[in-house]
Formats: C-alpha cells, sequence, structure tokens
C-alpha cells in the first residue's frame, strides 16, 4: 500500500523541524520552541501510524484513505494522540511525559497566538532559560520513549537521536536535567551498596565505580551514559 512510505516520511519531517529548533535554540527562542513542539507532535503521529493509518485522522473527521494518501486531513491533536496511544496502541504516555509535553505545548500556544515574554526586549536571561530548560525535558524524555519503549519502531533513526542528544549535551543544562531526572536511579544503586563519585568530564556526583584490580577503578557516568 502506498502509505506505507509515510512513516518514514513523517518521521524525517519530524527530524527536520527538530533540526530547526537546535539552529534556533540561542538565538531565536520563539522559533525554537514552536519548531520543537511541532517535532514532539510529529513524532507522536509517527507512533500512531505505524500502528494503523487511521489512527492519525482527528476525531472530528471520518478515516478517508483517499484523503489521507493525499495529506487532505486533520490530525490528531496532542490530547487525542496520548489518548490513542493509551486506548488504541496500548503505549501510553507516563504522567511525566505528557506534563512536559503539554508544558512545552503552552509556551508554543502563547508565542503563536499571543505573546510571551521571553521574545519580547525586556526578557530576562532567566525565563529565556526556563524555556530552554522547559525543551530540555522535553527532550529527555522523548528519546527514552522513541529509544526504549518504541525502540522497535524508530530503531532505524537511533543515529538521529543520538546526534541530538549529543548537540544538547553541550549545554550545561541539559546535564543538569539528566541528573535530576536519574536522581531515583542513582539513590538506588547507593542504596544497594556500590559507589558513586563524582565525573571528572560533567562534574555531577554521577559516575559509578568499578574496582578492576587493586586501586585501579572504573568509572561509567550515568549522565554520559545517555542516550
Amino acid at each position: 500500500m502506498k502509505h506505507f512510505d509515510k512513516l518514514e516520511r513523517l518521521v524525517e519531517n519530524a527530524f527536520d523541524f527538530l533540526d530547526r529548533a537546535l539552529w534556533d535554540f540561542n538565538t531565536a527562542p520563539k522559533h525554537s520552541v514552536i519548531n520543537f513542539h511541532a517535532a514532539i507532535e510529529l513524532f507522536l503521529k509517527a507512533r500512531l501510524l505505524a500502528e494503523h493509518w487511521s489512527l492519525v485522522i482527528s476525531e472530528r473527521q471520518d478515516a478517508d484513505l483517499k484523503k489521507f494518501l493525499a495529506g487532505d486531513f486533520q490530525s490528531v491533536t496532542l490530547d487525542e494522540a496520548a489518548d490513542r496511544l493509551d486506548k488504541v496502541v496500548q503505549s501510553p504516555l507516563t504522567k511525566i511525559e505528557l506534563d512536559q509535553f503539554k508544558n512545552l505545548a503552552r509556551h508554543r500556544n502563547r508565542m503563536v497566538h499571543f505573546f510571551h515574554d521571553a521574545v519580547t526586549d525586556d526578557a530576562t536571561e532567566d525565563l529565556k532559560q526556563a524555556i530552554a530548560i522547559e525543551q530540555l525535558r522535553a527532550w529527555y524524555l522523548l528519546n527514552r520513549l522513541l529509544a526504549d519503549r518504541w525502540g522497535e519502531i524508530f530503531a532505524k533513526w537511533k543515529g538521529r537521536l543520538a546526534d541530538v542528544t549529543s548537540k544538547l549535551k553541550r549545554h550545561r543544562q541539559y546535564l543538569q536535567i539528566t541528573f535530576e531526572l536519574l536522581q531515583p536511579e542513582i539513590q538506588r544503586q547507593i542504596a544497594q551498596g556500590r559507589t558513586i563519585e563524582e565525573c571528572l568530564s560533567c562534574e555531577f556526583l554521577a559516575a559509578e565505580v568499578t574496582q578492576v584490580v587493586g586501586a585501579l577503578k572504573k568509572c561509567d557516568c550515568l549522565v554520559w551514559a545517555m542516550e
């Protein structure tokens, strides 16, 4: 069927928006947020499409394959996509994932339809950083979703996902967010008696220590291991 190649095209389109969002990350936060939000929605729609083409079409329209193939249809919203991932695909977003994606959506809506303090002349660096952190949190969660729970579907793009993560690791904020979200795992390992030390590279208390021979030890940073 002709619609089988739609998944690849949809994912590539998502990466196009994501690449633009990264390009505008520091210089054009308004466009970065808008493009980043678009990428998130496209990735969720891609997962629905992998299940069945009709799941991408909004509940406000009847599913019509000819219109779908022609691109003449209204696609699902974030809420609709989340509902179908839960009820139909049986692979729901977690509460923290959905909440974070919605947080970013609220920034996006203010920028597109009204205004946002972060793109005015009086914008403060703190507010700009807050928007950046929203994106970084969203990427951390989206990346884990695509690479792990939906890894079989998106295996072809593993390299592209890793490349995005690599670019974001240049931002100290991303490492901080990763470190914060890893706290339950780090505390679990400490409770199990494992040794966690400060990583010499990122300077976070996240390096798992393994004794090799005598005083020789190996350190694996949990922050840098995230892909």
